[in-house]
């Protein structure tokens, strides 16, 4: 069925599964969203490193984890809260399942590398 705002003929877009579960949750600005962030080296979230989330995603681990957020009348684009904490949960979770050693863990990961090579780890760590 057309919109009476369509052009003659053309049907309607139709929301898709992720911008009717947006419209129910409750939009919010890219703004709001970047205000309410916590800052990074003193400095605020700009709303355009939230686009970059919702159009690039972000790379965690092996994949790229995407923020939901929709258009709606203009140019700005819009998510929600709940939203915004699906993509922390899962940037957490990707990290999780990818975290490299660290400390004393990658030391001995190295020298099991140097051993595994017929290299002596003290020879590499002394010089």
């Amino acid at each position: 069925m057309n919109s009476p705002n369509s052009p003659q003929g053309t049907p309607a877009p139709t929301p898709t599964d992720m911008e009717a579960r947006l419209l129910a949750e409750g939009l919010v600005s890219l703004a709001a969203v970047a205000a309410k962030l916590p800052r990074v080296r003193g400095k605020r979230v700009c709303a355009s490193t939230i686009v970059r989330w919702i159009l690039r995603g972000k790379v965690a681990g092996d994949k790229h984890v995407h923020l939901d957020g929709c258009r709606l009348g203009g140019p700005g684009w819009w998510t929600s809260w709940a939203a915004v904490a699906r993509f922390a949960a899962e940037l957490t979770e990707a990290r999780k399942r990818t975290r490299k050693p660290r400390g004393a863990a990658r030391f001995r990961d190295a020298a099991g590398l140097l051993v595994a090579f017929g290299l002596s780890a003290v020879a590499w760590v002394c010089g």
